[in-house]
């Protein structure tokens, strides 16, 4: 048991499992950015963030009904992904996709996630010519948020590293 929120939680550690090699990785991290993506969770900070500007264009939805997004800038939601699972290989721990998802769940609502608003064809050409991009848009980089606690990363790992190695030790 392990408690999160103030509320106590069981695990089940048949519910984890060893990642053993790169394929069998990248496949479970596909696969939790893909649930992420897709959660109310996700949407929610999603839209509890302000992004009502591109900040790339200037363009905003109240004057001119541009369809802005919220875009991870630095480090793409796989990229993080990875780092956490990683984190847990490099402990020698097995993972969970939920397990995970509670840990990216946390790192988002706690600010330690950099992110940009955007238009979608702006993020897009970012994402397929960087420098090019920043060249003809060179305001972006002054409307990235940076995670302002992003101090807090190794603290919000190590609990989740020892509530499972708790629950390991039975």
């Amino acid at each position: 048991m392990f408690y999160y929120g103030g509320i106590i939680m069981k695990l089940n550690l048949l519910a984890f499992r060893y990642l053993y090699d790169a394929e069998e990785v990248d496949d479970f991290i596909k696969k939790t950015v893909k649930v992420f993506r897709t959660s109310e969770e996700y949407s929610l900070w999603r839209h509890s963030v302000d992004a009502s500007l591109c900040v790339a264009t200037g363009y905003d939805k109240l004057n001119d009904g541009a369809d802005i997004e919220v875009h991870h800038f630095g480090k793409t939601l796989y990229e993080i992904i990875r780092d956490v699972v990683f984190y847990f290989i490099e402990n020698e721990l097995p993972v969970n996709t939920f397990y995970i998802l509670l840990i990216i769940q946390e790192l988002h609502i706690n600010d330690c996630i950099d992110y940009v608003p955007l238009l979608h064809c702006i993020h897009k050409m970012l994402h397929d010519n960087y420098n090019g991009t920043i060249d003809k848009y060179p305001n972006l980089l002054d409307g990235i948020h940076y995670g302002f606690n992003k101090a807090a990363i190794p603290d919000i790992l190590n609990k989740y590293k020892e509530n499972l190695e708790e629950v390991m030790k039975g």
